[in-house]
């Protein structure tokens, strides 16, 4: 009876895997970025007294970054949806509107 509806159609083929990874994906890029600011503080500019403060300013610019960036995206996903779900109760009542609200959470 659910497999009717062309919103739990949609959400069956597509996953929540590339969301997660979305999370995760900008964390894992601050130990590269605080590393390679480490080093060319302390080698390059011959401050090693400043490399420390240089590497936790990098790797904290990073990951707020990557985290508004992830916030835009998984705000961009969520818009359709909930436009989807106010049609549907809008046209059809709040017969299936449901459906939506449990697949979005």
């Amino acid at each position: 009876m659910l497999l009717n509806y062309p919103l739990v159609l949609l959400a069956l083929t597509a996953s929540v895997a590339p969301l997660t990874l979305l999370r995760i994906a900008p964390l894992t890029l601050t130990l590269p970025f605080a590393l390679s600011a480490y080093l060319f503080v302390a080698h390059t500019l011959g401050a090693p007294d400043q490399a420390l403060a240089a590497a936790l300013l990098a790797g904290t610019v990073t990951a707020l970054v990557g985290m508004f960036c992830v916030g835009l995206v998984s705000d961009t996903y969520v818009v359709p949806c909930l436009f989807y779900a106010l049609i549907l109760t809008c046209v059809h009542g709040n017969k299936r509107g449901h459906v939506v609200s449990v697949l979005l959470y």
